[in-house]
């Protein structure tokens, strides 16, 4: 981003984004801090100040910064964020109570899809299904019969012990779809094509640390990665023409009539994870491994595997009805879901590099 005549208030929201980036949350949060010391009543990024410390754990500092922030420009999107350090400090009712008066509060599409977000994670940790498909029922009333409302349905249905239902909807073994890829034109083989797009994603798009996110890096400076990006938009649009064989014809609303692809790079080393996670506003997903270390291809157990299915933090002391699908990474290979999934990857515990590309077909 090029800002003319910047200012040191400009530079440090700058350091803030970039560090956010690159997942140093703390540092983050004490630029934009230092932002919000320069004027309180002109910052304008309270919600990612906010962020900040939420991520980094400091949740007194963030509860802080949001009274600070409701007495010089509160929104829906603050009380969305309360409801979120709420739910990390253990504080349920409240939690639950900020994100429906977040609902109640805002006609925003986008701060109503987070606090529904908000809504349906925090209902997952209950032990009473119940309460959470019936939140899921409103939620698809209004944003639709979205991957975030049909994994948190397939949940409340394993919560239910309605197994049934829920394995309709998350078969980990049917609806998966593995298969090689072939080396792209000007390859020699998957090898010289996977080194290539190792080493430029090493060089380009990726950050120090265990872990390293990169989502929607410039294609212009990746073009290995753009290679590849079209060879997975076209096996993911055969995937979804081909839906019905793999038992998701009444899963899977109908296709998109169109849909952009959304993509990212991820480089994890030692204990890195990404965390259990779904693609909330995805349709299906895809994961290519690049570079698997030879510790995790040897491995006897499931280090570095793709864990389809896993809940982990998101339903603590529920062992989902539809079970765990551990994926070995193979270089060269490519992982194809429907987007409600739950997954993870299990670490490493080895310093070289394991390098995915992720990418979903989300609907316009």
């Amino acid at each position: 981003m090029i800002v003319a005549n910047p200012t040191a208030t400009v530079l440090k929201t700058l350091l803030g984004d970039a560090l956010m980036r690159d997942r140093d949350f703390a540092g983050a949060a004490a630029a934009f801090a230092s932002a919000a010391r320069d004027d309180p009543t002109r910052f304008e990024r309270w919600t990612s100040l906010v962020r900040g410390y939420r991520k980094s754990l400091q949740l007194d500092a963030a509860l802080d910064a949001l009274r600070r922030a409701d007495r010089v420009d509160p929104s829906a999107a603050l009380t969305v964020e309360r409801g979120r350090v709420l739910r990390l400090m253990g504080q349920v009712p409240a939690a639950e109570a900020a994100f429906r008066a977040a609902l109640s509060d805002s006609s925003d599409s986008g701060t109503r899809w987070s606090a529904f977000d908000g809504l349906l994670r925090l209902l997952a940790l209950d032990d009473d299904g119940a309460r959470l498909l019936a939140a899921c029922d409103e939620a698809q009333k209004e944003i639709g019969d979205v991957a975030l409302v049909r994994a948190h349905r397939a949940l409340a249905y394993s919560r239910m012990g309605k197994t049934d239902a829920a394995r309709h909807m998350i078969d980990v073994d049917r609806h998966v779809l593995r298969l090689p890829v072939a080396a792209p034109d000007g390859y020699a083989d998957i090898g010289a094509f996977n080194a290539a797009l190792s080493e430029e994603i090493l060089r380009v798009g990726a950050s120090p640390g265990d872990v390293s996110l990169r989502y929607m890096p410039d294609l212009g400076r990746q073009p290995v990665l753009a290679t590849l990006l079209n060879i997975i938009r076209t096996t993911l649009e055969s995937y979804v023409a081909k839906r019905a064989e793999r038992g998701l014809a009444d899963v899977l609303p109908p296709p998109p009539a169109s849909a952009k692809l959304f993509y990212g790079n991820t480089v994890l080393r030692n204990r890195g994870v990404n965390g259990v996670h779904i693609h909330g506003d995805g349709y299906v997903s895809a994961v290519y491994h690049v570079s698997v270390p030879g510790s995790i291809t040897a491995a006897a157990d499931h280090r570095g595997a793709l864990a389809l299915g896993v809940v982990g933090k998101c339903a603590p002391n529920h062992v989902p009805c539809w079970g765990i699908r551990y994926v070995r990474p193979v270089s060269g290979w490519l992982t194809l879901f429907p987007s409600h999934f739950f997954h993870d990857v299990v670490p490493s515990g080895e310093a070289l590099p394991r390098i995915s590309v992720a990418a979903d077909l989300l609907p316009r």
